[in-house]
């Protein structure tokens, strides 16, 4: 019988316990820093640009809705959601309200709706010149390509 593998967005942590990510890039660049890799590395190999640190947070996660991967953004620093309840701080899983509580902290990113740029909408085409008028009534050109007739005389 063989062994169900795991969702790619699950993510073992250090207490034994697991976690779910949004996103299989939120949850390789969690688990790529539980590993050891700086987390700016991390993230970035899965292709998620982090604003600097201290960059103010204009659309903040709700911690409620907190989950694998997200980013607690401090001035100097960055902090790992782990759920709505836990987080990572210096390899250990500690409570997420601890780490919102802590000097500098300016709020709960996700990292992977950071940096999309918004869809461009595509270009109008130019309009089709006007068809032209076929009215018979209207139409000069001769219908035929025979020569017209001299008049003599």
């Amino acid at each position: 019988m063989m062994e169900a593998t795991p969702p790619p967005t699950a993510i073992s942590l250090p207490d034994g316990s697991t976690a779910n990510a949004r996103t299989p890039e939120l949850a390789q660049a969690v688990k790529a820093h539980l590993d050891g890799k700086p987390l700016e590395e991390a993230y970035r190999e899965q292709h998620l640009e982090l604003p600097p640190p201290g960059t103010p947070v204009t659309n903040p996660v709700d911690p409620s809705r907190l989950s694998a991967g997200m980013l607690a953004v401090f001035n100097d620093h960055y902090g790992v959601a782990l759920s709505s309840v836990k987080a990572l701080q210096d390899g250990q899983v500690v409570p997420a309200s601890s780490i919102a509580a802590s000097p500098g902290f300016l709020g709960w990113l996700d990292p992977s709706a950071v940096g999309a740029p918004a869809p461009t909408p595509a270009p109008m085409p130019a309009p089709a010149p006007p068809a032209p008028v076929t009215d018979p009534s209207t139409n000069t050109a001769p219908l035929a390509s025979a020569p017209l007739p001299i008049p003599t005389g």
